[in-house]
């Protein structure tokens, strides 16, 4: 009898639906997951909970009296005008009010469903294989009042119970999904971070790679797993910003499939390549590039990665078109790239400065606004002539729809973790720079994301680079 499209725990919401309305088959769920925000049954997007209701068949009976276009079109005007509120409604990140506004709720919805009273009827028809003549004659009102009612007792459930659940939330073991293989700079800084997080939270924290796609597979998997924050993965600037610019059809939607938890780290790249490589210099390197670019190869974490296009965008700095050589990992392209077989990556200074101590590789120039503290002498590109900066940001995320409690404890367990003298010193060492605690918070964080995915979509399509 009506519809609806954007309940993440849709199979736990049929199941209560079924409950209040007594048969088996009264709604319909329709979701988009694949880089889109979900749509209704009507196709319209869906910007709250109460997007669409529409006519259903059930048992051969046909609710006739109900303008089903007329109705989708005034929830789809209530709730745009009114998401803000229902995301707080939720518990979501406005507020995280609970059950207490759903009298407002139900208020509204009433004068909604009294509103399409009023809407011409739908023609009737009867379903194939089925007696003709045969309609339901229900009020407009107490059926569309009902399922509205439905709606929004199962949006305020998730509120009554979060607060209580994230008191004795984590109560097993949780995953941190770093999508990259071991012993690139991701899985790194996710050891170190998982290590402190276990000693906070009293929970061991596991860290996982699926590896792949620049970091998108392990991403992905994050986005589809239940909300319960037992899982998140380490995101960086190439899996959960540019990303959104070199696919064409992007593997998830960065923010409508996440909730940002928060900013871990920053850490400027560096050029590095291997000391058989005849140049010491930028100035050096831009010559022999533009000399041999014909048979010069880089090697990055995967298309799409940091790595990647870091190297991208450096090339199109320098007007060169170079081989791509994509590996699942900045570590096994670490190993390729001391033995010769590419000729440099663009790689954090967290996973090249053991290589640059012991002269395994050497370092050209630094892509950062200033010297790495741990590798002074390497100067920046702007001071060896190059008007060309980049650096990567690495921070933590989601799945969309994680309680609001549960984000705030996990995040202040990150603060937490971060601010340990242990931890901290740790990633200072590797290069990496530890985000202060204003710009560590979720609401920070997803405005930053926002601002990235928006800064780099111009010079990523300049550069004419893809990941498809």
């Amino acid at each position: 009898m009506c519809a609806s499209s954007c309940f993440e725990t849709h199979r736990s919401a049929l199941r209560l639906w079924e409950q209040l309305h007594s048969h088996s088959a009264a709604m319909l769920l329709s979701m988009r997951t694949r880089g889109e925000a979900p749509t209704c049954g009507c196709g319209k997007r869906s910007p709250a909970p109460f997007a669409c209701f529409r006519i259903v068949i059930y048992n051969g009976w046909r609710n006739s009296n109900v303008s089903s276009g007329r109705l989708c079109s005034a929830a789809h005007r209530w709730a745009v005008s009114n998401g803000a509120r229902i995301e707080g409604m939720a518990g979501g990140t406005r507020g995280g009010r609970g059950p207490r506004s759903l009298s407002s709720v139900n208020l509204t919805m009433a004068r909604l469903s009294r509103r399409s009273d009023n809407a011409r009827p739908a023609r009737s028809s009867t379903p194939r294989g089925h007696d003709q003549g045969r309609t339901m004659g229900i009020g407009r009102s107490r059926v569309i009042g009902a399922c509205l009612a439905a709606s929004a007792a199962m949006l305020a459930l998730p509120a009554a119970t979060g607060t209580a659940s994230a008191q004795n939330w984590p109560t097993r073991p949780l995953t941190l999904v770093v999508p990259f293989a071991a012993g690139g700079p991701s899985d790194v800084a996710g050891r170190i971070l998982a290590q402190g997080l276990s000693d906070v939270l009293g929970q061991q924290v596991v860290v996982e790679n699926p590896s792949g796609a620049g970091g998108t597979v392990g991403s992905l998997r994050v986005a589809k797993a239940p909300p319960d924050g037992y899982q998140f993965v380490l995101g960086n600037s190439g899996t959960h910003a540019w990303s959104q610019t070199l696919y064409k059809k992007p593997p998830y939607d960065t923010i409508a499939d996440f909730t940002a938890l928060g900013l871990v780290v920053e850490s400027p790249r560096v050029l590095i390549a291997p000391t058989t490589l005849p140049a010491n210099s930028l100035p050096e390197f831009i010559a022999y590039v533009k000399a041999n670019q014909a048979t010069v190869k880089f090697g990055s974490a995967g298309a799409g990665s940091a790595s990647h296009v870091s190297c991208i965008l450096l090339n199109a700095a320098l007007g060169v078109d170079v081989t791509h050589i994509p590996y699942r990992g900045l570590g096994p392209a670490m190993q390729d790239l001391m033995a010769g077989r590419i000729d440099y990556v663009c790689d954090s200074v967290s996973t090249s400065l053991p290589q640059i101590e012991s002269n395994s590789i050497k370092a050209i120039a630094s892509t950062g606004s200033r010297r790495p503290a741990v590798l002074p002498n390497v100067a920046t590109a702007r001071e060896q002539g190059l008007d060309f900066e980049v650096g990567t940001w690495q921070g933590l995320f989601l799945p969309k729809g994680t309680p609001e409690p549960i984000v705030r404890r996990l995040n202040a367990a990150v603060g937490e973790a971060l601010d340990t003298p242990s931890v901290r010193e740790r990633f200072e060492t590797l290069g990496e720079e530890v985000a202060p605690p204003e710009r560590r918070s979720p609401d920070y964080f997803a405005k930053f994301v926002a601002a990235e995915i928006a800064r780099w979509s111009g010079p990523i399509k300049a550069s004419g680079v893809s990941a498809d």
